[in-house]
């Protein structure tokens, strides 16, 4: 608030909106990264679903989306694969929707490494040569190197060392 009315001089709703959104989302978010550096999935998993139901609750399709992406890369640290796919194939779905070419990066990357995982190299290797191409078309140099390093990956995993060291 401090912010806008620096810039703007006054403080309208638009910048009480921001502002409540910014002071529900934080708090559940930032509690549940710290519950994963700790090892408390369980916990970590209630707080990102707590975001979740935030976000719903305020229509705001960007940040279901990215809490989707969180609520799955918790159950792949469980190896629930499965869930970690339902959630990031919406989060895909939602992104694509909104033009947010970075969270649909990450989404595919998700996909990416839920195949490698499972054994899935030719879905994983696809899934990871959409998000290199996407990341290349947006200059987002790190979903390149994470696309790269689960391409690599899996090729070693299915035993073409050759191609994944090429890969470096």
């Amino acid at each position: 608030l401090v912010g806008w009315a620096a810039v703007t001089g006054s403080i309208d709703l638009t910048a009480i909106y921001l502002f409540l959104i910014i002071f529900y989302w934080t708090p559940p978010h930032f509690w549940a990264l710290a519950l994963f550096t700790s090892g408390d999935y369980e916990r970590a998993v209630a707080r990102h679903q707590e975001s979740l139901a935030i976000w719903r609750e305020l229509g705001d399709v960007r940040g279901i989306a990215r809490s989707l992406n969180y609520v799955g890369f918790a159950a792949w640290l469980r190896g629930d694969f499965e869930q970690t796919t339902a959630c990031c194939e919406v989060a895909r779905g939602l992104f694509r929707e909104q033009g947010d070419k970075e969270g649909l990066v990450w989404s595919l990357l998700s996909l990416a490494a839920v195949a490698h995982y499972t054994r899935d190299a030719a879905r994983s290797l696809a899934l990871c040569e959409e998000s290199m191409a996407l990341s290349q078309e947006i200059g987002y140099k790190e979903g390149v190197a994470w696309a790269l390093d689960i391409a690599g990956n899996t090729e070693r995993a299915a035993g073409r060392s050759a191609r994944a060291l090429a890969m470096l």
